[in-house]
């Protein structure tokens, strides 16, 4: 359980989490997060994560709304994919409509050290976060960066930066 805003309760379980808010003087829009599967088998068709991405944006999924969507996403597939089939989970959210609004260079993924210790953002060579949205001509891309790309007491933050972005969202 999360409280927001002092007083809300909002129950968190694996998988994601929306809210329909309004920020300051901006539009009404939905805004979604969600962890799709890390450890996933690229090979089948489709995989796990596509599975899951298909259920966010199927007919009453929580990536469905009237208002614009922001969806943000540890997807875990990018397009281009790493691996053959790594792809599957973002194609089936841009098949639904949802475009990007986030930064691509850099790139911020992965290290390969279970420590934490090893590598650099140079090695980085793909990118598994992503900030999108269903309502391109109403929700725009402000500035988009990537953070968590440096060590503190030489430890990574996380095998992968994060990935965010500063929107506008027009009435």
């Amino acid at each position: 359980m999360v409280t927001v805003a002092g007083s809300a309760k909002i129950p968190v379980t694996r998988g994601w989490t929306k809210v329909d808010a309004k920020v300051r003087d901006s539009r009404k829009f939905r805004f979604v997060n969600t962890h799709l599967e890390a450890f996933d088998d690229e090979t089948q068709r489709p995989s796990i994560r596509a599975k899951q991405a298909g259920e966010l944006v199927a007919p009453g999924g929580p990536a469905v709304s009237g208002l614009p969507v922001v969806l943000v996403c540890d997807c875990n597939s990018n397009d281009p994919g790493v691996q053959p089939g790594d792809e599957q989970a973002f194609q089936a959210l841009a098949g639904a409509g949802f475009v990007k609004r986030d930064t691509s260079n850099p790139l911020s993924c992965c290290l390969n050290d279970p420590n934490l210790v090893g590598g650099a953002p140079s090695d980085w060579d793909h990118k598994v976060d992503h900030v999108l949205t269903d309502a391109p001509k109403k929700v725009k891309r402000k500035r988009s960066n990537v953070s968590g790309i440096g060590t503190a007491n030489g430890l990574w933050p996380s095998d992968h930066a994060g990935v965010f972005s500063a929107l506008k969202i027009k009435r």
